[in-house]
């Protein structure tokens, strides 16, 4: 890799972190039972020294190095460090290193290639992350991307590194995904999910526990509860990526009747409703808002902020949250 040192971070975390720290932090016990090991306050990074580059290579982007960073926090007893390159920002798993490649984290040894950009989905993506579908408004210039939904049906070829996940999650294989599970029970229905989520999991169930105290429609919706999925190996409808259920990070919550609304999509596009993007509030199925709130607040992303929309659907993703969390980074080593 050629000479390393240590470049000044402060400036850099003032820079990193000065656009993505929101002005009223979440409140959240999100930490306090996250990891087995306690995630770090300070940090240190081994950088090449950018000065020394050809001129014609630009370092890796600043914002890749929050996200890295928020991905740490949230998997510490998993991710040994990062460094850079020339080329990209590299994290290392201990036994496997993966190079950030715009959130595609790919095996290290992956050629960064347009055809490979084009042919692996990023695994983080906060741009697909907006406001919740009874408040979103969707321009006319905008809706391409939902008529190419509609003809493909949803089918998409791009591929996740699943190198990657298998080693975040210890999960290579269906048996080894399985034997972690663990059975608890939420709002009263049993749910086999990855250890990791199972205290995320706990405390949404006590948030909404409070919240039907003094909500008779989080209290009606709890009543009209049937199911709550977690772990199931099987790839996603229209792709050949795995589930996240396939970890076994992901919630439904399946109600005994939707009330002859949506909770999906392509539900809507089989009823008859090509332009399922422009419903109505009212026809949309979702939880109290309550209920979202419980979820978000304990790292769960709610699929009702997708632009094609499953509001049965949360996945534990506390890097996400973790993000907009300041941190603390040193510049030199001690």
């Amino acid at each position: 890799m050629g000479p390393r040192s240590f470049l000044p971070l402060v400036l850099l975390f003032i820079l990193l972190f000065g656009s993505c720290v929101t002005p009223e932090p979440i409140e959240t016990a999100l930490e306090l039972e996250m990891a087995p090991v306690e995630p770090p306050d300070v940090v240190e990074i081994e950088l090449l020294t950018f000065e020394t580059l050809d001129t014609n290579i630009a370092p890796p982007s600043s914002d890749a190095l929050a996200r890295l960073l928020a991905l740490w926090r949230a998997f510490p007893e998993k991710i040994q460090g990062l460094w850079a390159s020339t080329e990209d920002w590299f994290v290392d798993l201990g036994t496997a290193q993966f190079r950030w490649a715009d959130g595609r984290m790919l095996n290290s040894d992956y050629p960064y290639t347009e055809q490979v950009h084009a042919t692996y989905l990023p695994m983080w993506d906060l741009e697909g992350l907006g406001l919740p579908i009874w408040e979103r408004k969707i321009l006319r210039e905008n809706q391409r991307p939902f008529f190419e939904l509609n003809q493909t049906y949803g089918f998409d070829p791009r591929v996740r590194n699943q190198d990657f996940l298998d080693l975040l999650y210890d999960a290579p294989t269906q048996e080894t995904s399985e034997s972690q599970m663990e059975w608890v029970r939420f709002l009263g229905l049993p749910i086999q999910i990855h250890p990791r989520a199972v205290p995320a999991l706990r405390r949404v169930d006590e948030h909404i526990r409070l919240a039907q105290n003094s909500s008779s429609e989080v209290q009606d919706f709890i009543e009209n509860l049937d199911q709550v999925w977690g772990f199931f190996w099987r790839p996603i409808a229209g792709t050949s990526r795995r589930s996240m259920h396939s970890y076994g990070i992901a919630v439904d919550l399946i109600p005994g009747y939707y009330g002859r609304r949506f909770p999906y999509w392509r539900w809507a596009l089989e009823s008859g409703y090509p332009y399922w993007w422009r419903l109505s509030p009212r026809d949309y199925w979702t939880p109290p808002s309550e209920i979202v709130r419980a979820f978000e607040e304990e790292g769960f992303i709610w699929g009702g902020r997708w632009a094609a929309f499953d509001t049965v659907h949360f996945e534990y993703r506390p890097e996400y949250m973790v993000f907009e969390q300041p941190l603390e980074i040193l510049d030199e080593k001690p």
